[in-house]
């Protein structure tokens, strides 16, 4: 299989608010989008199946993620969250995974029961840990890894 099928086959679960939506200076307390947003979307979608994993999107739906995005005024990363899927879940966001299939979750941070789901799966090293109200350029290296991106997950 070739290594760009294999990728397309990989979802890419994506959290939107300390990953998409950041600070673009920590030292402010306004949040933005994020630097490199737009460009991190555009890989996901061009290259992996990208769904939605955020408390906005918590019932399926992309209005609420939508509206996110809206306060930024942003129409490109307008159109490209409209492509991204939104996934159910109630409780845990784990409930949403597939476990079955080869993933990625972008997430700042995970609740002590997604924690124990993912080490139950053998699956913690699935988690990208980004947080760019911290870390303004996160995405930057997460577009690098996942341009890089070992298949063997």
């Amino acid at each position: 299989m070739m290594i760009n099928q294999a990728k397309q086959m990989m979802r890419i679960y994506l959290d939107i608010d300390g990953v998409l939506v950041g600070r673009p200076d920590p030292a402010r307390p306004e949040t933005g989008l994020a630097p490199f947003a737009a460009e991190l979307l555009e890989l996901c979608l061009d290259y992996f199946k990208p769904f939605w994993l955020s408390t906005h999107s918590r019932h399926g739906e992309i209005e609420p993620v939508l509206r996110v995005f809206q306060r930024y005024e942003d129409q490109s990363v307008m159109a490209l969250a409209a492509e991204v899927p939104s996934l159910k879940w109630n409780v845990l966001k784990t409930e949403a995974i597939d476990f079955s299939a080869p993933f990625l979750w972008i997430d700042d941070q995970l609740m002590a029961g997604e924690l124990k789901a993912l080490k139950k799966h053998k699956c913690l090293d699935r988690w990208l840990q980004v947080n760019t109200r911290k870390d303004p350029c996160a995405l930057q290296r997460v577009i690098g890894l996942l341009h890089n991106a070992s298949i063997s997950v």
